[in-house]
């Protein structure tokens, strides 16, 4: 139990998405200013507001109750919006794009978790980050996808889902990278 709560914490879908933009960033050709100001808009705020609302509201990490899930994913979407705005301006279209991708993906996780079902955000986010690691640097990086069952066997252990619900996660994201994935290629063709 220690160990699955240990990978939980570890692959928290903050700390996954923050990886994942470092290494967008790396990979854009940003200037130096560009990624502060990139990383001002984007992370700051978000960490602060999280932050704020575990320490004054008492929320544990996870947030359990699916009705309290609507403002920190309401606030996560106006960010990435806000975010994806300023990469246009900067002309980082390949960022841009990485940012609507996020954003079809908050808005449908949040419809999906709100409306439909419960389904895993740490196996949704993991499984977002590992096939756009992939997709980004070939199929050489394929055991990397790996971790992906290693994070949904421990939401299960942890009894935070069940293993349909961590399927639908990382089933979610998987078919949301196919579509956008295919919707750049045939863009530039």
């Amino acid at each position: 139990m220690r160990f699955a709560t240990v990978v939980s914490r570890v692959f928290e879908p903050s700390i996954v998405l923050g990886v994942i933009l470092v290494l967008a960033g790396v990979r854009s050709g940003l200037t130096i200013v560009q990624t502060l100001l990139w990383g001002l808009v984007f992370v700051a705020p978000p960490t602060i507001l999280r932050w704020w609302a575990a320490g004054k509201r008492g929320l544990d990490w996870d947030i359990h109750d699916r009705k309290r899930r609507i403002v920190p994913l309401v606030i996560l979407f106006v960010f990435i919006l806000a975010d994806m705005l300023l990469l246009r301006l900067f002309s980082v279209f390949t960022l841009a794009d990485l940012f609507f991708l996020f954003l079809v993906w908050t808005l449908g996780f949040l419809v999906i978790t709100t409306c439909v079902t419960k389904i895993s955000g740490h196996t949704s986010c993991v499984a977002l980050a590992t096939g756009l690691i992939v997709s980004w640097f070939g199929w050489g990086w394929w055991p990397i996808l790996l971790i992906v069952p290693l994070v949904a066997w421990s939401r299960v252990v942890r009894r935070d889902h069940t293993v349909p619900q961590v399927i639908m996660g990382a089933l979610y994201s998987w078919v949301l990278l196919v579509v956008f994935d295919y919707w750049i290629i045939t863009s530039f063709l």
